[in-house]
C-alpha cells in the first residue's frame, strides 16, 4: 500500500462515523470506549492515540481544530461536533464564566465575616456561594476556618 493511501477505518474509527452523522445538535453523544486520566474519550487515530472529541471535530469539519475543541455542552464524554467550538484557554475559561461554572470573584477579595455574617441568618453555603459568586466548597473552607484571612466568631 502506498504511504499517501488511507488506511481503512477500524471497527471503532467506522462506528464513530456512523454516530457522527447520524447526531443531532441538541444531544450529547456520549463515549462509551476508552477514557484518559482526565475523563475524555480517546481512540487510535491517523497513528497514535488522540482525545475523541478533537477526532469528531476533524470527522466533521474536515480540519482539526486550530487552538482546542471546547465543548459548548461541558460534557467532557461528549463527541457530537455541533457541540464542539475551535477556542483557546482564555476562550473555554469566557464560555465557562459565561455559564456560571467559574468564580465571579477572586477568593482573596472575599470578606470572611461577610461570609459567618450571611451564615449566622441560616443561609446554606448554597445560597452564601451563589449570592457571592464563589463556590459553596470555598464557603465551607472559610466557615471552617480553613482560609488564610481566618476570622474568630465569638461564641
Amino acid at each position: 500500500m502506498l504511504a499517501d493511501q488511507a488506511k481503512p477505518d477500524t471497527p471503532r474509527i467506522s462506528r464513530m462515523r456512523v454516530q457522527i452523522a447520524a447526531s443531532t445538535p441538541s444531544e450529547c453523544l456520549l463515549w462509551d470506549m476508552s477514557l484518559n486520566t482526565h475523563g475524555y474519550g480517546q481512540i487510535y487515530y491517523m497513528g497514535k492515540v488522540m482525545k475523541a472529541h478533537r477526532v469528531a471535530y476533524h470527522m466533521h469539519y474536515g480540519h482539526f481544530p486550530v487552538h482546542g475543541a471546547c465543548h459548548t455542552c461541558d460534557n467532557r464524554n461528549c463527541f457530537n461536533p455541533h457541540h464542539l467550538f475551535d477556542g483557546d484557554q482564555r476562550a473555554n475559561m469566557r464560555d465557562a464564566a459565561g455559564k456560571g461554572r467559574f468564580l465571579a470573584r477572586a477568593a482573596s477579595s472575599i470578606d470572611p465575616a461577610e461570609v459567618f455574617k450571611l451564615t449566622s441568618t441560616g443561609m446554606t453555603a448554597a445560597a452564601i456561594a451563589r449570592f457571592m459568586g464563589i463556590s459553596p466548597s470555598y464557603v465551607c473552607l472559610i466557615q471552617q476556618g480553613r482560609r488564610r484571612n481566618r476570622v474568630v466568631v465569638a461564641a
